[in-house]
């Protein structure tokens, strides 16, 4: 195979097939959250137990970047990458099929277990076999699409799931098939044309016994603590904002719409970090998101009397966001040690997904007032504090 054909596959496959996948991946962490009341009615079971399908997708997921990355070290790549994508297709085409709490409650654990498998190691595979002019590329959409889940996985959602979950799960079951079919044949050729990258000698044990030191890095753990706290107030927010779905003054839909185009921010951050220190991006981020996530919700309790404002606060808050992950993702990489480059990495990405979980679920067992109170004072906490990181 020329060298010609080998470019013009791994830049299809970046550009296009990778982002659509990421998207579709993504979405399962956020497509119950708009239809919580429809899974109850169906379900049979109280709102609280719908949010529990979430979190433990969450949890699972999360969990799951910690494993991932280091399997694919042992076993390469491509081979992580088809079986993750294969698995997933299956528990996700079979998951509707028994319509019993207990059991979606389980195949949302192995679904978002399962699902980890993409997000890591799709980064590294890019790392490892794009040419330096599309890599750049391949990763801020790829960035993008993770970010635009968020709410066109909750539009997905919305549109999809009505009286059942049937035809979501088996239009996504069959994305993830042919996702998986795709790369397999337009890799093939590509794996024969290198040397193998994969370490048979590869300790699990080991990588994961670097945790506790790379955790509590006296640097990482503020961008750690920022981590954790990103998502949980995305989520939070938008939890709290489909309880108000009957409130005519608060569109949803027009919110989503509207948080999408924020969420294209991020294509901008290698220019900001071209302009600026990546901790002053970080920063200004998290003190904007402190700020309009309070905004948020003086306006949907009518402390705030000005609801026409509300898109304009929305567009800042998310766009915060979209800049936030990509400039966590950068300091996470800058601040650890080489040795723990790859772990540091994946740590932070454990601890977002975490936040997300949390975020679906503390609306539910936490005065809402006092959760947005602190989750706003501990975004401010930690934008002065990222601030200072030198």
């Amino acid at each position: 195979m020329s060298n010609k054909k080998i470019i013009k596959n791994t830049s299809f496959i970046s550009l296009s097939l990778i982002p659509f996948t990421a998207l579709c991946v993504v979405t399962l962490l956020y497509i119950f959250l708009p239809v919580a009341v429809n899974l109850t009615s169906f379900l049979l079971v109280s709102q609280e137990s719908v949010t529990q399908l979430t979190t433990c997708f969450g949890i699972f997921y999360a969990l799951g970047f910690l494993l991932w990355g280091a399997l694919s070290d042992k076993y390469g790549r491509e081979n992580i990458i088809q079986g993750g994508l294969l698995s997933l297709a299956i528990i996700t085409f079979i998951l509707p099929l028994y319509p019993n709490y207990s059991y979606l409650l389980l195949m949302r654990c192995l679904q978002g277990f399962f699902a980890s498998s993409f997000p890591p190691v799709i980064l590294a595979w890019l790392a490892e076999n794009l040419e330096e002019k599309y890599r750049k590329r391949a990763v801020s959409l790829i960035s993008c699409a993770f970010l635009l889940a968020g709410t066109l996985g909750q539009w997905f959602g919305s549109v999809m799931i009505q009286t059942s979950i049937n035809l979501s799960m088996f239009t996504l079951a069959i994305v993830y098939l042919f996702s998986g079919i795709i790369f397999s044949f337009l890799t093939k050729k590509i794996i024969k044309n290198r040397v193998n990258q994969s370490s048979q000698n590869a300790s699990l044990i080991k990588i994961l016994c670097q945790i506790p030191d790379v955790l509590f890095d006296k640097k990482l753990i503020r961008i750690y603590g920022s981590a954790l706290l990103v998502l949980m107030s995305f989520v939070s927010l938008y939890v709290c904002l489909n309880s108000f779905n009957e409130d005519k003054l608060i569109k949803i839909a027009q919110l989503r719409l509207i948080a999408a185009v924020g969420m294209l921010t991020s294509l901008l951050s290698s220019w900001l970090f071209s302009k600026m220190a990546v901790t002053k991006v970080l920063s200004m981020s998290l003190l904007l998101m402190s700020i309009t996530f309070a905004m948020h919700f003086l306006i949907i309790y009518r402390y705030m009397f000005i609801t026409s404002v509300l898109p304009f606060i929305h567009l800042i808050y998310v766009s915060s966001i979209a800049l936030a992950i990509p400039s966590m993702i950068t300091c996470s990489s800058l601040f650890s040690a080489q040795k723990n480059r790859g772990i540091a990495v994946s740590l932070y990405t454990c601890i977002l997904f975490i936040g997300a979980s949390l975020g679906s679920l503390f609306p539910n067992y936490i005065n809402i007032n006092v959760l947005s109170l602190s989750i706003t004072t501990m975004l401010f906490i930690v934008g002065i504090s990222v601030l200072k990181l030198k």
